[in-house]
């Protein structure tokens, strides 16, 4: 039995690309089929059913496959989903601007935060649950009283 469990241990992490440090997306573009490293890769944005990579060295790849397949594909552990329309890669933040609700990356791209999704991004960003334990909210007063009312939901 934990055999078993081993093995499928073992599937679902070469099917995430991430056998040996070797992380890695196909993608098909035209005739060609190109191999890009998920550190290169910047952020991903939902363009309906299709997607737009975006990678370190500028290049953009536009995809045919939703967002959510690339989550199954992505490791976890490396990409935050902060927004219905944005995957972003969590060695790549630079900072999140509270007053605007963005992620800014170290290339100085803006990646909006949604409400939606403000209290996984900040988890799994830092750790925490919420911009309060991170920042002191009498500098930020907007976003936390956007946060606050949203904290419902979650």
């Amino acid at each position: 039995m934990e055999r078993i469990r081993n093995l499928e241990a073992e599937v679902q992490r070469l099917r995430k690309g991430t056998a040996a440090g070797q992380g890695t997306i196909r993608i098909h573009q035209g005739n060609r089929l190109i191999s890009v490293s998920t550190d290169d890769i910047l952020y991903i944005k939902a363009e309906d059913n299709y997607s737009r990579i975006y990678v370190k060295n500028g290049e953009q790849y536009y995809t045919s496959r939703t967002l959510k397949s690339w989550m199954n594909e992505l490791p976890e552990e490396d990409f935050i989903r902060c927004h219905r329309a944005y995957l972003v890669n969590r060695k790549e933040v630079a900072e999140i601007n509270r007053n605007n609700a963005v992620i800014i990356l170290r290339n100085a791209s803006r990646i909006p935060i949604s409400r939606r999704f403000q209290k996984r991004s900040v988890t799994a960003l830092f750790g925490r649950h919420s911009f309060d334990e991170i920042l002191p909210v009498a500098s930020f007063p907007v976003i936390h009283k956007l946060y606050k009312s949203s904290s419902a939901q979650y």
